[in-house]
């Protein structure tokens, strides 16, 4: 009974161990999703802000543009109410734009990511996306430039003024070059998703299996508890209680009736055996005494010529 106890805690300490652990990846699945998507849409939404202004030349749309990428790289603090539709929502019309502190800075996605344990490899993967996507922003950099009518001098920088091009702008975020690097990101970001969810689902299975099979062998140990239980209070009335009882109800009830004359049945098992030995022996010890008594009595009587009253018949009380 005592081991049953010890294995049920041992069994029960041990799943709620596993389900806090799948809990736990759970958690941790969910944070990646999410950042995982905010990285998605980041991408998606500096295309669309960088299409919007060669199109409109609107500058908000170079605002909304900046501001993303200083989100994106933790230049400035995440926004209060920053969910998957907030960039939708800032770029509708007539909604301001936020001021933006340069002075604080918050936690650029990469370290985000980081920081939801994935492994090395898993978080290199991501950061290889993230590079790919940098790169198309030198792409929709060189689009801005054209726009501004800036061109590259010898040593590469864009400081060469010229007439704006709104043309070349527009091919540039239009072109199959373009479209092949956004898809390239794409593609790196999914595979870097799946790879660290196919591992984590994995570690989920195991834990649960696991869990299955530790609260099988819980299941088990109540059951062998609760019969232990009832066998043993099946013994113990069986074998003390309900003997013991029955003798003290009859030796009760004869020291009552002030009968002395009788034997216990010597046929009960266990300690309760010696027991009605000993009783046995001492009540034959008093009988013998009391016969002896009686007949020196009736001796007595006897001789003074007065007869006494025969005496109960020996009695033998069985237990059953």
């Amino acid at each position: 009974m005592l081991l049953s106890g010890l294995g049920m805690g041992l069994t029960t300490y041990s799943s709620q161990s596993k389900l806090s652990k799948v809990t736990a990846l759970k958690e941790q699945l969910f944070k990646l999703n999410t950042l995982a998507n905010e990285l998605k849409t980041s991408s998606d939404k500096l295309s669309q802000f960088a299409r919007s202004y060669a199109n409109t030349r609107n500058e908000r749309w170079l605002g909304l543009f900046n501001y993303v990428l200083l989100v994106r790289q933790g230049k400035v603090p995440l926004p209060s109410e920053y969910t998957l539709d907030y960039w939708d929502k800032l770029s509708a019309p007539n909604v301001p734009l936020p001021q933006i502190d340069t002075n604080s800075t918050g936690t650029s996605i990469i370290d985000r990511l980081e920081q939801t344990g994935i492994q090395p490899i898993e978080l290199a993967k991501l950061r290889n996306a993230l590079a790919k996507s940098d790169a198309l922003v030198n792409l929709e950099s060189r689009a801005f430039n054209a726009m501004k009518g800036l061109t590259q001098d010898q040593f590469g920088n864009w400081n060469v003024q010229g007439e704006p091009n709104f043309e070349l702008a527009r091919k540039i975020l239009f072109s199959d070059e373009y479209f092949a690097a956004k898809a390239n990101i794409m593609t790196e970001i999914e595979q870097a998703y799946h790879s660290v969810e196919s591992r984590l689902n994995n570690q989920v299975k195991r834990l649960k299996e696991e869990y299955e099979v530790v609260h099988f062998a819980n299941s088990i140990l109540i059951i062998l508890l609760v019969s232990n239980i009832i066998i043993s209070f099946y013994l113990l009335w069986s074998l003390y209680i309900k003997p013991v009882a029955t003798i003290q109800r009859q030796v009760v009830q004869n020291v009552k009736d002030k009968n002395l004359n009788f034997k216990l049945n010597e046929s009960v098992r266990g300690e309760l055996s010696v027991f009605t030995k000993s009783m046995n022996f001492l009540l034959e010890n008093i009988s013998e005494q009391l016969n002896f008594n009686t007949i020196m009595k009736d001796f007595g009587m006897a001789l003074r010529g007065k007869k006494r009253p025969p005496s109960p018949r020996r009695r033998t009380v069985t237990i059953p």
